[in-house]
């Protein structure tokens, strides 16, 4: 060879040597096929391949591709057979004996002492007149003219048509056993196939001791604290025996982060307070639980003054708090001409930043602060000012809520309240009159409803 081309020219007569090889062995294909894959399936044995050198590499995979493909398979080195390992073999087994010539010594020595057993003998070779061919029951033919060797003498064509008549062999048993993608992954349970059909959630769930578990009224110090031991990221929410929300390492994090910044500026623990404690109330009513015996009126009014101009420049995450869907219902609502009010806990100066950072203040014909009132969520108040402004009865008003605060103000009001389920803080949602998954699923309620709407 004195070129490139020459080496890959060359390459592609190898291919098309042996594929023209293969071509003669299956035109070879007979009635013995059959009859051996009929002695297969009847068998109540296993089937043993045997072979020595390169025909026994052959033989490792085909009895390995039988393995796993639902035949109970093994392979047996030739040599190794006549020192013990044909005690492998039993009466009710199927030998498949790999030599191409048919003579190989090792082979040959191991025969008599397989009939004695009494299995059956499959010959793959390319010589039916040799002496493995001749104490054969049965022959699957592999001989080819001329292998890919230049030299004609290194296995290659030989070896390639003993693979693939081993592979053919299985496929007809896999058809003819039936077998599923389902079986193929029970003996594959390593590989990605295995994993897809065969793992479940319980073989990687963590279970009884190992959950993080905390109840609903835990306060954030007990949370974080059955976080880290778990190491799970997460901790699961119950009441009772019920699970009822989940809280996450991020929910935590963005939940304190901008809070723990201002109250840890002012030497201000907020540890012994949940997160329930927070949604859906506002701060002048949450300082006496904050401050404990620490609370004085002149205190509190001054952090909520500093609170107030933190808030400024620490401006809420309203991208993550809130709904993704919020524009779509409130859109469809102004499309309905239902009345709009936004009656919320949080102060003006953070109601105004969310409705200005997502341009949704031209939805609402209301709007209003718990700042405003001097009891706020869960004092109905809020609410009953709202339904006053928008001209419409508590009987002809729906107010949407997820916090519990908000719920009971709303009940109070004597309005009908749906939750949209909170599936991180745990809270109480008992009292709504129905819980939903998301504004979307309010807005396919309210298609058939004539119902007017405050948004909270």
């Amino acid at each position: 060879m004195t070129g490139e081309m020459d080496i890959i020219n060359y390459a592609k007569e190898v291919f098309d040597s042996e594929i023209e090889e293969l071509k003669i062995v299956r035109d070879k294909i007979n009635r013995e096929m059959i009859d051996v894959v009929e002695e297969i399936l009847k068998s109540e044995g296993k089937v043993v391949v045997t072979g020595i050198g390169k025909s026994g590499l052959i033989g490792k995979k085909i009895a390995a591709t039988l393995a796993s493909t639902g035949t109970h398979s093994v392979f047996m080195n030739s040599a190794e057979g006549l020192h013990g390992d044909l005690g492998m073999i039993s009466k009710e087994d199927v030998v498949i004996a790999i030599s191409n010539s048919g003579n190989s010594d090792e082979i040959v020595a191991i025969l008599p002492s397989i009939k004695k057993i009494g299995a059956k003998i499959v010959a793959m070779t390319g010589n039916r007149n040799s002496k493995l061919g001749r104490e054969a029951d049965y022959i699957l033919n592999i001989g080819v003219k001329r292998e890919g060797c230049p030299l004609n003498l290194a296995p290659m064509s030989s070896t390639t048509s003993t693979l693939v008549m081993g592979d053919a062999l299985a496929a007809i048993l896999i058809k003819k056993r039936d077998f599923k993608p389902e079986n193929f992954a029970l003996y594959h349970p390593g590989g990605s196939l295995g994993k897809r059909l065969l793992m479940k959630v319980r073989d990687v769930m963590h279970k009884d001791e190992m959950i993080p578990l905390c109840d609903k009224e835990s306060v954030i110090d007990d949370v974080i604290l059955t976080m880290t031991d778990k190491r799970l990221g997460a901790v699961c929410v119950m009441n009772g025996d019920l699970m009822v929300g989940i809280i996450t390492e991020g929910d935590i994090r963005r939940a304190l982060k901008r809070r723990e910044e201002f109250f840890g500026g002012h030497g201000i623990s907020i540890s012994h307070l949940t997160p329930s404690d927070f949604i859906g109330g506002n701060m002048k009513d949450i300082w006496p639980r904050i401050l404990r015996d620490d609370f004085d009126e002149q205190a509190a009014s001054k952090l909520q003054a500093d609170y107030e101009n933190f808030k400024i420049n620490h401006p809420m995450p309203y991208a993550e708090l809130l709904f993704p869907d919020v524009q779509e219902i409130l859109t469809f609502l102004r499309q309905k001409e239902v009345k709009i009010a936004l009656a919320s806990s949080s102060s003006m100066l953070d109601i105004n930043q969310m409705l200005d950072t997502h341009q949704l203040r031209s939805y609402f014909d209301v709007i209003l602060s718990g700042n405003d009132f001097k009891e706020t969520k869960p004092n109905p108040e809020i609410y009953l000012t709202a339904m006053s402004e928008l001209g419409v009865e508590a009987t002809e008003s729906l107010i949407i809520e997820d916090s519990e605060k908000g719920i009971q103000a709303g009940k109070s009001a004597d309005a009908t309240v749906w939750a949209i389920e909170d599936k991180r803080f745990g809270m109480n949602q008992d009292k709504a009159d129905m819980k939903v998954e998301s504004l979307t699923a309010i807005q396919k309620l309210l298609t058939a409803s004539s119902v007017k709407m405050m948004n909270v």
